[in-house]
């Protein structure tokens, strides 16, 4: 955990150096303004996000709320669609799962637990992969004072993966679990809505329909991954609510048979 601790802290500098500049405005990031290295230390300093109008944070958020990290997340996504760096990891997200070995093995012996490697494999192996943010929790969005518009920070766990996981974990941290329950579909939807616009002006117009269709499709698959981890780290976690337990007996019906 200390090595992937250290290891997170190389990923987010490189991720200021070479990616940050990429970022247009509807999914903005603070500008890396110096950056010192010195042996294991390293130094960044950044923009403040509170001088651009992005001073407001929030713990949870209403459905409506959402849109804007939402939008913020498919811009992302489309922006670096295809894009994979060494550098970063190789999957992106702190709980994957090759990674949290100690957490799967204090799992209690169910079908999750048992089927943890073929979630991670139907992730791993989506066609289409982007940049994840790694960490897409509500907390890790800056927002203006009406909520129409947010800024992300906390970039140590970028890397490549298909964008609903993203969508997937971002949920889970704002929504209540009634919203959950009642408006995950409807989230979902606004989600892949402004994803094919941002694909569409990426470029990516002829595949769009193709990108979606995989990565809704994965959003069960992406909940029970989440689930995982939770179980192993936090049995008793607050995530873990009816809307997750729901998402993962999809994701397990899949593979009955496997």
């Amino acid at each position: 955990s200390h090595i992937r601790k250290q290891q997170s802290f190389n990923v987010e500098h490189r991720f200021y150096q070479q990616y940050q500049a990429s970022l247009t405005r509807q999914c903005y990031a603070p500008r890396l303004l110096f950056s010192d290295v010195r042996g294991n230390a390293i130094l960044l300093v950044l923009e403040d996000l509170s001088d651009l109008g992005f001073g407001r944070e929030q713990l949870t958020a209403t459905v409506e709320q959402c849109k804007a990290p939402l939008r913020w997340l498919a811009a992302f996504h489309a922006t670096f669609l295809n894009v994979s760096d060494p550098h970063l990891w190789k999957n992106g997200c702190y709980w994957h799962f090759a990674t949290r070995q100690e957490e799967w093995q204090t799992m209690p012996d169910t079908p999750l637990k048992s089927n943890a490697a073929n979630f991670d494999k139907k992730l791993s192996e989506c066609p289409y992969q982007t940049l994840v943010h790694g960490d897409a929790k509500i907390a890790n969005f800056c927002f203006n004072s009406d909520m129409t518009r947010c800024a992300a920070i906390d970039f140590q766990y970028i890397g490549s993966g298909p964008g609903i996981r993203d969508v997937a974990y971002f949920l889970g941290s704002a929504l209540s679990d009634e919203d959950l329950l009642n408006a995950t579909q409807s989230c979902l939807d606004y989600y892949f809505s402004v994803l094919k616009q941002a694909l569409n002006e990426a470029g990516y117009a002829s595949v769009a329909d193709e990108v979606i269709n995989h990565w809704r499709s994965l959003y069960p698959i992406a909940c029970a991954d989440f689930h995982r981890f939770l179980l192993g780290w936090s049995p008793d976690h607050r995530k873990i609510n009816q809307a997750l337990e729901i998402q993962t007996r999809i994701a397990l019906s899949r593979f009955r048979n496997i």
